[in-house]
């Protein structure tokens, strides 16, 4: 019987392992957990053509078909966050350059926190957690600075699941001729990528999220001048991107060794992912698992922490319920047995939420269904009489939507 750190589920949802509905890593398919056990010779050319091969997938992907000789795909090796880190240390110059961050969670703080480490000169416009970026409170920044030159948005914003605007906000970025720099790695796979029509100078992601891999490196979309032109500009040895992508098109290998087995079994992710029909087959199963916990959700009396319209269809967000009988560690334990995994803490400042994810393999309507039942038969166990949150959190959700 699993608690609710982990484990296994006996005799949990459908029979198998437990279900992890957090935002990455995701439950993955027998198909990819098999493609996990390939043993494959890393600087071999069976390896060599399997890179290649993602490569020419991922810019597709990425909504670059058209084009795809102007741009690269860079692998490296660890998490998202480590990406972030390789982007801004090879491709963001120290002098000479101000970089935007676009913020409304902890993945814009983050990217802000590392370009100060890397000595970049930065400014955060900071939109609060409890809304999302528009294009005009974008463009005030940029009209009011214009030594920015450079513009670090996150597509989707897992600390409370919001779905930033790029489409709309890209058009500013290439009116006032700025570079552009978009964190997808919760969006890759499920919402499309326009990297062309955004005019995007890199588009980060992994293969762990919608994409529905394994962990152990990260990739980045990057026109091809953008790195001929920071050649040299990394201080780091396995953050260099720019060294990275010279020694890949050179000889078709990593420069470090790679994580093989993820790599292996990203292929098979990739074949999957085109199985269920790309980007409108996986989204439409996303969309209506978000259905069902959203529903869900608001049949108990839960808040969502942001209104329907700016939600994504990767992760949920909900207040805690205000009932004193709630327990936080009691409710993830009953879910653990139940067969589900949910994300312990939460993001969303000093105010305690739910954060509940909708992304990996064999996560369907009617898992999501199964999980509903569990959270409720939780909130029955505790004497919680409903997910009704305080007064003034459900305020804050009116007070974001009316002011946008």
């Amino acid at each position: 019987m699993s608690d609710s750190t982990g484990g296994f589920a006996k005799g949990g949802v459908l029979g198998l392992r437990e279900i992890m509905l957090t935002p990455g890593p995701v439950t993955l398919s027998q198909g990819v957990r098999e493609a996990l056990m390939q043993d494959v010779m890393p600087w071999g050319l069976e390896f060599e053509e399997v890179c290649v091969e993602i490569e020419g997938r991922l810019l597709s992907i990425a909504g670059l078909d058209g084009c795809k000789g102007d741009y690269e795909v860079v692998f490296n090796h660890g998490c998202g966050s480590f990406m972030i880190e390789a982007v801004i240390a090879s491709l963001i110059p120290k002098e000479g350059s101000r970089t935007l961050v676009v913020s409304n969670g902890m993945y814009g703080e983050r990217a802000e926190h590392c370009l100060m480490l890397y000595g970049r000169d930065c400014v955060r416009a900071d939109r609060g957690i409890w809304e999302i970026p528009s294009a005009d409170f974008v463009e005030g920044y940029l009209s009011r600075d214009r030594s920015i030159d450079g513009v670090w948005v996150v597509h989707c914003e897992t600390s409370t699941g919001a779905l930033n605007r790029l489409d709309d906000i890209s058009e500013v970025v290439r009116s006032y001729g700025c570079r552009f720099f978009v964190d997808s790695v919760a969006s890759f796979g499920v919402v499309e990528q326009k990297m062309d029509f955004w005019g995007a100078d890199v588009v980060l992601a992994t293969p762990n999220k919608c994409l529905e891999g394994a962990p152990g490196f990260a990739f980045a979309c990057v026109k091809r001048e953008v790195l001929e032109r920071y050649e040299g500009e990394s201080r780091t040895l396995g953050f260099d991107l720019c060294a990275q992508s010279r020694h890949f098109r050179e000889r078709k290998r990593w420069r470090y060794t790679p994580p093989t087995h993820s790599v292996m079994a990203f292929r098979r992710a990739l074949d999957e992912f085109d199985l269920e029909g790309g980007y409108e087959g996986r989204g439409k199963r996303y969309g209506e698992n978000m259905d069902v916990l959203w529903n869900g959700m608001a049949s108990l009396g839960f808040c969502a922490v942001m209104p329907r319209a700016w939600q994504s269809p990767v992760i949920g967000t909900f207040f805690e319920p205000a009932d004193v009988h709630f327990d936080r560690s009691c409710f993830l334990r009953d879910l653990g047995r139940a067969g589900f995994l949910v994300f312990p803490g939460w993001q969303t400042g000093d105010i305690p939420s739910l954060r509940i994810a909708v992304i990996g393999s064999q996560v369907t309507p009617h898992v999501m269904e199964r999980f509903m039942v569990a959270v409720e038969g939780s909130l029955l166990e505790m004497g919680v009489d409903d997910g009704v949150p305080h007064p003034s959190h459900a305020a804050m959700v009116c007070e974001a939507s009316s002011g946008t």
